[in-house]
């Protein structure tokens, strides 16, 4: 008996669940469908219907969202062999998942005569989608186990950071309480007082630090804040975050070079100065603070490129420290991380100074690169877009701190700290400024109501304090009916120099603001300007 006998034929289509089909289609006659035993089966047709009806039939049973997809499959059925995978509604079985491939008969030329292959693959697809939703779920699972274990990583990383700075921040507190102590001790011992005055600077110095870095990382890593976009001069904030650097780097005996050359072509940009002052700071910082006795900074400008409104700088900062290993390079942009278990006592590290500096100059859409060998040092490279200030007037004359004068200026002091206050009225009073104060917004807008007009030349107005704070009390005084309401002088004074404060300040009708702690320079060059 042959092997490929019809009834073997047979038998191995019904073991696929596979039925054969002829279609013919005549010019002027109904359609008509032709199937196997086994293609009746999976149709579901009885078997006394009619050619006829067995087309309509199987027509009326496909699919209605898969209707349109078997058109366009049988409209492209010819010569050569054409497949489509589409759903059936079964009367008995429901719906199935069926591959259908045919070809045009050429043999017939009379008429239009189709032939093809009817398989039900509904446990091939059911299957597939089984493993596909199994893979998905493993895959989400697998995703979700790797965000828990970085979480927890990240958890980890805050946790030990926070312990340490713990102990970090109540190290430099220690080190202020035991000096205020001993100078009390020995009131008589000038020589020793003055020593610790520089020893509690050094602290007070450090805390500052710590606490900024931690500030300004929380801040930074809100993805809704955007810098400030002011008027400056690119060549002068270089120029004053070298000349900070360089005091530093004397008294570890570190060279400090510097070379921009005609690089600022366009020195006056928009940009956010406290922020590229601070990138600078806190990468020369890192170059004087892991540098060796002796050692060297190298720094360099240049210009890449420029267009009628953008110009882009790129800076160059090489010290001859004590590197890093390419395993920690990797992880150098991270919070949290510091190469040495020491680097918090013996260089006052926070972890957090490169992490700033990416945040820094992702917001500013700049790059940076950083490549370091153990023992020999470090390079850093960034380079920076800013958009170009035609309309800036350059003199190219500086002011010398000693021409700063506000000798009888009246100025409405608005603090609610108590310790703050003394210090800006001491400091204000010791330049010749007349001081009259007022604890919160709400005292500093009475005070300037009862007073007469141009009483104050400025006023230094507090934000964050209680019964009003200094937006509130801003708004009052631009509001109030007095002569001087719209042109006295308000200058913010608060600790955030992000876009957001900035613009609320403006909003509420301040002229400017200062950060905390006030730098007696920058008081005096701003209050000037309003003499």
């Amino acid at each position: 008996m042959p092997l490929f006998d019809s009834n073997n034929i047979s038998r191995i289509l019904e073991g696929n669940n596979m039925g054969l089909w002829i279609v013919e289609m005549g010019n002027d006659e109904p359609p008509r469908f032709y199937a196997d035993k086994v293609m009746d089966e999976l149709l579901g047709v009885e078997k006394e219907m009619t050619p006829e009806e067995r087309f309509q039939f199987h027509r009326s049973g496909i699919h209605p969202d898969d209707k349109e997809i078997f058109e366009e499959y049988s409209n492209k059925l010819a010569a050569k062999r054409t497949e489509v995978v589409y759903r059936y509604i079964h009367p008995v079985r429901g719906e199935m998942y069926v591959r259908c491939s045919g070809r045009r008969d050429t043999t017939v030329t009379d008429k239009n005569v189709f032939m093809g292959a009817h398989q039900d693959i509904s446990d091939i697809i059911r299957y597939e989608k089984q493993k596909t939703a199994e893979m998905r779920l493993a895959e989400a699972v697998s995703e979700k186990e790797a965000a828990l274990q970085k979480a927890k990583k990240a958890s980890a990383a805050k946790t030990n950071f926070l312990s340490r700075m713990s102990h970090d921040i109540r190290t430099p507190l220690n080190g202020l309480i035991g000096l205020i102590e001993i100078s009390e001790a020995h009131k008589d011992d000038e020589e020793l007082i003055s020593a610790n005055r520089k020893k509690a600077r050094v602290a007070a110095e450090h805390l500052l630090s710590l606490i900024n870095d931690v500030l300004d990382m929380s801040k930074l890593e809100d993805e809704s804040v955007e810098l400030v976009r002011v008027p400056m001069d690119i060549d002068e904030i270089c120029k004053e975050a070298l000349t900070i650097c360089n005091i530093k780097a004397k008294e570890n005996g570190i060279i400090l070079n510097h070379d921009n050359g005609a690089a600022f072509i366009y020195k006056n940009v928009f940009g956010s100065p406290v922020h590229m002052r601070q990138l600078l700071l806190n990468i020369l910082n890192n170059c004087v603070k892991y540098n060796r006795p002796n050692g060297e900074i190298k720094t360099s400008a240049k210009l890449i490129s420029h267009d009628e409104k953008y110009v882009r700088y790129g800076f160059y900062i090489k010290d001859t420290g004590i590197g890093m290993s390419p395993e920690f390079l990797e992880h150098i942009f991270e919070p949290f991380t510091q190469e040495r278990d020491d680097a918090r006592s013996r260089y006052q590290g926070t972890g957090l100074g490169m992490s700033i500096v990416k945040n820094i100059v992702d917001k500013m859409n700049g790059t940076i690169e950083v490549k370091s060998v153990q023992g020999e040092g470090t390079e850093f490279y960034f380079e920076i877009p800013f958009e170009i200030n035609y309309d800036s007037t350059e003199t190219g004359v500086e002011q010398d701190l000693s021409e700063l004068s506000i000798e009888d200026m009246c100025i409405l002091l608005v603090e609610d700290n108590e310790l703050n206050m003394e210090i800006a009225k001491c400091i204000l009073e010791d330049k010749g400024a007349r001081v009259v104060t007022a604890t919160d917004g709400k005292k500093g807008y009475e005070t300037f109501e009862r007073n007469e007009p141009g009483t104050f030349d400025v006023i230094l107005m507090d934000v964050m304090m209680p019964i009003m704070d200094g937006y509130v009390a801003t708004d009052k005084i631009r509001k109030s009916n007095k002569p001087d309401a719209q042109t006295v002088p308000i200058i913010a004074m608060t600790a955030n120099a992000f876009a957001e404060d900035v613009d609320k300040a403006k909003n509420a009708g301040m002229n400017e603001h200062l950060s905390k702690p006030l730098q007696i320079e920058l008081l005096l060059k701003t209050l000037i300007k309003y003499r």
